[in-house]
């Protein structure tokens, strides 16, 4: 099967550099990159890739919205938002391009590649429902104007997302949070419903984490343990205010699943200490072996004597201190190679 071929759109360097590398461990192909919009829309045309990640917010006189907004106009290419912003005006702006998938930064590895699988089935379901063969301009009508965010939007996103209103009522959620509701054995979400009969205030927030996030109207970000489906997970809440009026009248909650990030960096941090240890270990055991030439080397140089002369017999008395003092060097080399290895297990 062929590597699925991404265009990456990035302004920030060294992000571009860490998406490349993960999309092509991944298995996927990076078929090429920008990082403004104009250059993007001339490479989605020339390079025709399966994906497009572009982020939101670009350098120049044209960001990503408008450059997505151009290539599925022009090529019929699915696109997928990378943003580290999640308010409603910028969601209600991506609704109008009808993407494929959005991201929200930091995203781990799992996300971003079933973001990508499903973003690339869609538009294949969608382009053969058309009867489309040769990727023709889109013909469905974009969405109304007004509604900051709506199923279609919410949808994209593979995390679990809710909006609640000040009444803590749930107003609209997407399919990740009804899945972690099941997942929580939680009655099925419904609009209307008290947002806590769904998911417990250990996991999204307490009332009054809530009534400070509506009364300060800032995006609030918390890391926390918590236990779903039995397992022990650590998540990131993350609350986006929505005003109207200047007030702010709804939020929405993204819960963000941080069990892969934190075993990567506790298998760094493994892996440090591993490697602390064994650099330890090798200088001891570098200086044991220079213990051991010297006594080798006298018994060497008897070796290479007259046997009928003094120094012969002499040195021949030597020999058993030296040896003495090699198989002590040794045994001192077993007993770090066992530290070593105890170590290891600790890991």
């Amino acid at each position: 099967m062929a590597k699925r071929r991404i265009l990456v759109v990035e302004d920030e360097q060294i992000v571009a550099m860490e998406l490349k590398a993960t999309l092509e461990k991944l298995g996927y192909e990076v078929a090429g990159s920008a990082n403004n919009g104009p250059d993007a829309i001339d490479r989605a045309g020339s390079l025709s890739p399966d994906v497009v990640l572009m982020d939101i917010r670009l350098k120049g006189p044209m960001d990503g919205i408008e450059a997505a907004a151009a290539i599925a106009e022009r090529f019929d290419l699915p696109v997928v938002y990378l943003t580290a912003h999640s308010d409603f005006d910028t969601l209600g702006r991506a609704l109008e391009t009808q993407p494929y998938g959005y991201l929200i930064k930091p995203f781990n590895d799992r996300t971003l590649y079933s973001t990508i699988e499903m973003a690339a089935h869609k538009h294949q379901v969608i382009r053969r429902i058309r009867g489309e063969a040769a990727a023709p301009k889109k013909t469905s009508e974009p969405a109304p104007r007004g509604t900051p965010v709506c199923e279609a939007v919410l949808d994209v996103i593979a995390e679990p997302v809710v909006i609640i209103d000040r009444l803590m009522l749930i107003v609209r959620f997407n399919h990740a949070f009804a899945g972690l509701c099941a997942s929580l054995k939680a009655p099925a979400p419904v609009p209307g419903m008290p947002v806590y009969n769904a998911v417990p205030a250990s996991l999204i927030g307490s009332p009054q984490s809530f009534a400070k996030a509506f009364a300060d109207g800032i995006v609030q970000k918390e890391e926390k343990p918590v236990r779903v489906g039995g397992k022990a997970v650590a998540i990131r809440i993350g609350r986006y205010p929505e005003r109207s009026g200047g007030a702010v009248s709804r939020m929405l909650v993204v819960v963000h699943d941080l069990t892969l990030e934190t075993e990567m960096v506790l298998q760094r941090e493994r892996m440090a200490r591993e490697l602390k240890n064994l650099r330890r270990h090798l200088v001891d055991i570098a200086a044991l072996t220079g213990r051991i030439k010297f006594p080798l080397g006298e018994i060497r140089t008897v070796a290479g004597q007259d046997e009928d002369t003094i120094v012969h017999r002499v040195a021949l008395e030597a020999i058993g201190r030296y040896a003495d003092d090699a198989w002590a060097a040794l045994e001192e080399i077993d007993l770090i190679l066992m530290d070593y290895e105890k170590e290891q297990q600790k890991l």
